[in-house]
């Protein structure tokens, strides 16, 4: 499944992965979190140490597969679907929605409305035209 959500491109193949633009691949992520005010990743597990020559991948098995993946979808990239929704990790239900959090992540009413972006969650606008006499 190739999908965007928030700007990024995720892949699951068995496993979520995200393409970097920077070095035209898929990486591997474990998931993709709300922390309060905004999206993030968490690939902690594949960046331990930044002189390895797998840092951001992990082991060689899985930058093989990485490059696999990038000769497989990469010129699919562009007509990737969009989501609407995308839980990577373990969902837990906040106000309207399921949402993956970071441990530090605040789960309050600012927070939500950073998360729904300010918009309006009826069905349908209230009116602020009163019909009155005086209108007629």
């Amino acid at each position: 499944m190739l999908v965007k959500f928030q700007g990024y491109t995720f892949l699951h193949e068995g496993r979520w992965f995200i393409w970097d633009t920077g070095m035209d691949i898929f990486r591997p992520i474990d998931t993709f979190a709300w922390d309060g005010k905004s999206w993030v990743i968490d690939d902690r597990v594949y960046r331990k140490d930044p002189l390895e020559k797998t840092y951001g991948f992990g082991t060689i098995e899985m930058l093989l597969r990485c490059v696999k993946l990038g000769e497989t979808y990469g010129q699919k990239i562009d007509t990737a679907p969009t989501a609407s929704y995308l839980a990577i990790g373990t969902p837990v239900w906040f106000r309207d929605r399921a949402v993956t959090f970071t441990h530090k992540a605040p789960q309050d009413v600012s927070s939500w409305k950073r998360l729904i972006k300010g918009r309006a969650r009826t069905c349908k606008k209230r009116s602020s035209n009163k019909f009155t006499k005086r209108n007629l």
